[in-house]
């Protein structure tokens, strides 16, 4: 997770900063945060964030202004959590899609409860319910490494080692999964971009299996633009 934090007082950003850091160790994370101390000097980064941490009241530009500018660059889809002392000016920070508004009198815990809505909000796996024989199955995306098809029968392989096998074309069972991370490499073949563990260029070694998974020319691109977009957005 990429975090920025723009604030004009250097040592609150700095405390702020520790903060967050202990939060994401007490819960397994592992953060990029930068810093900055205007409004102007975060509206000229290159660089894209999921999460926005920007005081309302600062310099020149406040924090408004400069997220109606983010709003129309690279960070146009990053989560911002507004900081102030003022709530009654929340209001109006709803126009630029705020995802939340801190009262810095309930700082820390304020934003830690922000920051996990946001990361439950962005789970994008759930569960699914197949039917195997004359049972249902119910496994979760999460834990599925690929699928493939074989004959008449989908065989999707988890990461426990276990194999599920139901009857079901290939695309009937893709519409199931989240496309955001579910990419067709092949004809027979899907794989979960979260288990890729090398790109080669006509196949792809996935972690926990020793099986290799082909990458034909026909899906080739396709799975490039994604696998890019899925690798920038993590």
């Amino acid at each position: 997770m990429k975090i920025a934090i723009c604030d004009d007082d250097v040592t609150f950003v700095s405390n702020l900063k520790s903060e967050l850091y202990n939060y994401a160790n007490s819960h397994n994370l592992e953060p990029v945060i930068d810093c900055y101390y205007s409004g102007e000097e975060l509206i000229k980064t290159d660089e894209k964030y999921n999460l926005i941490i920007l005081d309302y009241q600062m310099g020149q530009i406040n924090g408004l202004d400069t997220a109606k500018v983010l709003r129309k660059g690279i960070n146009q889809f990053a989560c911002i959590i507004f900081l102030t002392n003022f709530p009654e000016i929340a209001i109006p920070a709803y126009d630029v899609d705020t995802f939340r508004f801190v009262v810095k009198d309930t700082l820390y815990q304020g934003i830690f409860n922000a920051i996990d809505n946001f990361r439950n909000s962005k789970k994008e796996d759930y569960d699914i319910a197949i039917k195997t024989n004359c049972d249902l199955t119910v496994i979760n995306t999460e834990t599925i490494i690929y699928f493939e098809s074989q004959n008449k029968d989908i065989l999707i392989h988890l990461i426990d080692g276990e194999t599920i096998s139901t009857k079901m074309k290939l695309s009937s069972f893709y519409n199931m999964v989240p496309h955001t991370h579910f990419v067709q490499t092949h004809k027979s073949y899907v794989v979960n971009l979260n288990q890729i563990q090398l790109v080669h260029p006509t196949s792809l070694k996935m972690k926990r299996t020793d099986l290799v998974i082909p990458l034909s020319r026909n899906y080739k691109g396709e799975f490039i633009k994604k696998y890019h977009i899925f690798i920038s957005d993590h």
